[in-house]
């Protein structure tokens, strides 16, 4: 009898993980078919517990056919890699098979497993990686616990892969956590996104006797989406509608604050009578926006809005009517305004200091003081505690066509009255008054001021407010006097108020103060190396700071300081700042160490991509492309920066391959290249002998510089086109651009490529006419020329002038050689026996001198030529010895 028990008991475990199984393959294809697809798996399932499994609970959860059709479906056999080869197994080592349930594990257990867990100090990985295996093999958590765990992963990446994971599985979780999730896949470009929050709505609209407070979830998520505006809303509400819930009055809310956002009043305006054809009743805060919508739609009265209210036997309230009393004054009907103010006591509602700031900033632009006092008045009587705020109102006339020496005697008005109403002024209220008072006649009474405050102890005189007066400083003159007034009140300054300093040295240029500043930090906070590298950024050159040590010191792998994604987008401008001015060809290599330790936490800004591209670019490093495909693997759209620097690295490495691919996806985006990117492509195509493809660059250039017409006239030099290239020389005479010697070098060799010796020395008579010191190539283009046209006379009064000048010759051995094979076959030997000996006597022969001269008998002793090759290092070859035997 036991026996046959614990058969039926163990077909019934093995009917369990069959059924399990077909759920999970079932789910796990769904997205290969092109059709809805139910699985009917009553007849399995009453089988095994003899319970029936409705259809409803079966339903499939499908993407809507507007986010994803046939073809783009027909593409994703990825999905069941999605399902189960996902990366999230790969980032834990979770093992994706299927294995026999736990039959004494419960979303309980679980729950308080993981929290014993995290009590014990277990690592977050390891608490992870086995909550993930308890969820494979059919345990369902709840949704407390899937909010501590994904709570315990910091990784932003792994998070987001770890709560898409549980979305798949059909786990429920927080709303706040699924919004966090749909968040991060649309900063992404996730085209997932709509599908997912589809399968989420889904799995809270079905019937179930939590139905009323599921759909509220939806709600609430939607809600939250909406709130974000960078969703698409009809996409959002459309899942609403395809799932059979109704939007309530919160969803309808934030669809008109979005469209007032972008000033779309008439799609705002449909919304609205979408709703009320919903018979969606719209309350308070809805009726506040529509007032803003009526005003800039022409075919609207703002006093309709009254009519809804009546329609709904609603009572208007006291924010509402602040709003009217708003718009009227946006017209500049202030009496329209007092109107709405006196319809709040009618309605027996009680106004607040809202509803009289805009009449008291109305009074006051138009230079209406007393009115503005009466207001004042008014507001103290009705014993509204938000006194301040009215005053900071009252000082705010930069409105006001108003002399400085007008303002500062109204300020000390302002003051007096304060005192006469006993009226204490908050923090704000001193920081304007600090601030009206610039010029040097008003300094004593302005630090007065402040004393008196903190004597008079009217409000807490600490460091908070101390930072606040410091950070309202408009020179360097007022810190060092705030700080003395706060050491006299025992207010000390931390880290937060050095921090503040150092950037205002920095806005104001203030490099001996913010190094005086720096050395009294005892310990670096994040805020301290954030205005460091904003420094840095500043003053590359600067060596109040050192770059390199500051990024090891503090955002090192020892560091306890924990950097944000602002940070590194400092980093990254700072070390490219340090590139582009102190050429730190070694900024590459730190740039790729602090890319690397970003991506373990952070995604990449467009800013950050842009300035890793530019770091590389500048010291030619062609890694730069495989960071360029981070655009599109973190969804951000590429800017024309990372084109233009891609192009001109490729350019100016004669890749013209990839530097013609990056151009045209340049132009393909819209951009129009500037003048630089023109340059360098064009002096690709010059290098390449492309003259019609730089000619018309070149054109294209709206202000043409030296280097432009530098890189033309190199083109028709290397095509050999004398006249064109004299032709553009002219042109930039025209224009008023002085000529470099680079530029008349250029035409000189091209008329020597064609033997044109006249015109060779007439461009060099020019460049000794306007005065420009001849290079080697000058020198070393006319020798050359010369001995083509066999005047070994003038060649060699090229050499002397050469040898005679101040110009480093880099090249003198190869000069040397041509001077004398030149008169080794003329025959003058003389010459040939001078041209030797300087070449011994400077120590710049090579191989070929000594096997010129033994070869053309240029000397009586070639014994003593060989010797000294020998000596030299040079073999002999077979040629050379026989020669030697011969004359022996």
């Amino acid at each position: 009898m036991i026996n046959l028990i614990l058969k039926r008991l163990r077909a019934i475990m093995l009917s369990c993980v069959r059924l399990r199984y077909v759920q999970k393959r079932c789910f796990r294809n769904r997205t290969l078919l092109l059709s809805p697809c139910r699985v009917n798996l009553e007849g399995c399932f009453s089988s095994v517990v003899g319970q029936r499994f409705s259809s409803s609970n079966t339903k499939e959860l499908h993407p809507p056919h507007d986010q994803l059709d046939t073809k783009t479906i027909a593409k994703q056999p990825s999905k069941t890699k999605f399902r189960r080869n996902e990366k999230v197994f790969n980032l834990y080592n979770v093992p994706p098979k299927i294995k026999t349930p736990f039959l004494n594990i419960t979303a309980d257990t679980l729950h308080l497993s993981v929290m014993e867990s995290i009590e014990n100090y277990v690592s977050h990985r390891k608490i992870i990686r086995e909550f993930l295996q308890k969820v494979v093999r059919g345990v369902k958590p709840l949704p407390e616990t899937c909010d501590v765990v994904t709570r315990l992963e910091k990784n932003l990446l792994r998070k987001c892969e770890l709560m898409r994971y549980l979305v798949m599985e059909n786990i429920e979780m927080k709303v706040e956590n699924l919004a966090f999730l749909f968040i991060e896949m649309n900063k992404t470009n996730d085209h997932r996104l709509y599908y997912m929050i589809n399968k989420v709505i889904t799995q809270y609209s079905i019937d179930s006797p939590y139905r009323d407070s599921k759909i509220q979830l939806a709600l609430d998520l939607i809600s939250i989406l909406l709130s974000m505006s960078t969703f698409d809303d009809v996409k959002l509400v459309t899942l609403l509608y395809d799932n059979n819930i109704a939007p309530n009055a919160m969803i309808f809310n934030k669809m008109i604050t979005n469209y007032k956002k972008k000033k779309d009043y008439d799609n705002a305006n449909k919304t609205f009578d979408i709703m009320i054809k919903e018979n969606v009743i719209p309350n308070m805060i809805t009726y506040t926006f529509m007032v803003e919508v009526y005003h800039f739609l022409q075919d609207k009265n703002v006093e309709d809005i009254f009519e809804f209210i009546r329609m709904y036997k609603q009572e208007p309230d006291t924010p509402l009517f602040n709003k009217f009393i708003h718009i009227s004054l946006l017209n500049e009907d202030i009496q329209m305004a007092l109107e709405y103010l006196n319809k709040i006591k009618l309605h027996n509602l009680e106004p607040t200091v809202y509803s009289f700031t805009p009449i008291m900033n109305y009074y006051v632009n138009k230079g209406e003081i007393e009115n503005a006092f009466e207001i004042m008045k008014t507001v103290k009587e009705l014993n509204l505690n938000a006194s301040p705020i009215i005053y900071s109102i009252l000082i705010d006339i930069k409105n006001m066509d108003t002399e400085e020496s007008t303002l500062q005697s109204y300020a000390i008005q302002l003051i007096g009255k304060m005192k006469e109403n006993n009226i204490v002024p908050d923090a704000m209220f001193v920081y304007q008054i600090l601030n009206i008072f610039k010029n040097e006649d008003m300094e004593q009474f302005k630090h007065g001021y402040l004393d008196s405050i903190a004597r008079s102890k009217l409000f807490e005189f600490d460091i908070e407010f101390m930072n606040g007066v410091i950070e309202s400083s408009k020179s360097t003159k007022d810190i060092t006097k705030y700080l003395e007034t706060f050491k006299k009140h025992n207010v000390k300054p931390n880290t937060d108020t050095y921090n503040i300093i150092l950037n205002l040295c920095i806005t104001l240029a203030d490099h001996i103060l913010f190094k005086r500043t720096l050395r009294k930090i005892s310990e670096y906070n994040i805020g301290t190396v954030h205005a460091c590298l904003k420094f840095l950024c500043v003053t590359p050159k600067s060596k109040v700071l050192n770059l390199e040590r500051l990024l090891q010191d503090y955002l090192g792998e020892n560091s306890k300081l924990e950097p944000n994604i602002v940070t590194y987008g400092l980093v990254f401008q700072s070390l490219r700042q340090n590139v582009h001015i102190s050429k730190n060809m070694n900024s590459d290599d730190i740039a790729i160490e602090q890319y690397s330790r970003m991506l373990k936490k952070f995604i990449p800004t467009s800013k950050i991509i842009q300035d890793m591209i530019n770091i590389l670019c500048y010291s030619g490093n062609q890694d730069a492309v495989k960071y360029f495909k981070h655009y599109s693997k973190y969804g951000i759209a590429p800017t024309k920066w990372c084109y233009s620097s891609l192009a001109r690295m490729f350019a100016q490495k004669n890749n013209l391959h990839y530097a013609e691919i990056y151009f045209n996806k340049y132009l393909e985006e819209g951009y129009t290249p500037n003048d630089q990117l023109l340059i360098e492509m064009g002096k690709m195509y010059s290098r390449g002998r492309n003259i019609e493809k730089a000619t018309n660059l070149f054109h294209q250039i709206e202000k043409k510089n030296l280097e432009a017409f530098e890189f033309v006239i190199e083109g028709y030099v290397y095509t050999r086109n004398a006249g064109k290239a004299v032709q553009h020389y002219q042109s930039m005479i025209k224009l008023g651009i002085t000529p470099g010697i680079s530029i008349l070098n250029k035409l000189i060799r091209c008329f020597a490529n064609m033997n044109d010796v006249e015109s060779a020395e007439l461009y060099y008579q020019i460049i000794l006419e306007t005065k420009l010191i001849p290079s080697v190539h000058t020198y070393e283009t006319m020798i050359d020329l010369h001995i083509k046209d066999n005047n070994l006379q003038k060649s060699f009064y090229y050499f002397e002038k050469l040898l005679s000048s101040s110009v480093k010759i880099y090249n003198q051995t190869r000069i040397m050689n041509k001077m004398l094979q030149a008169s080794l076959i003329s025959g003058d030997l003389e010459r040939a026996q001078d041209v030797y000996n300087r070449t011994i006597k400077d120590n710049v022969a090579n191989r070929v001198t000594f096997e010129l001269m033994i070869e053309k008998r240029g000397m009586k002793d070639l014994k003593s030529v060989a010797y000294l090759m020998q000596l030299q290092g040079y073999p002999i070859s077979p040629t050379i010895r026989s020669i030697i035997n011969e004359e022996k």
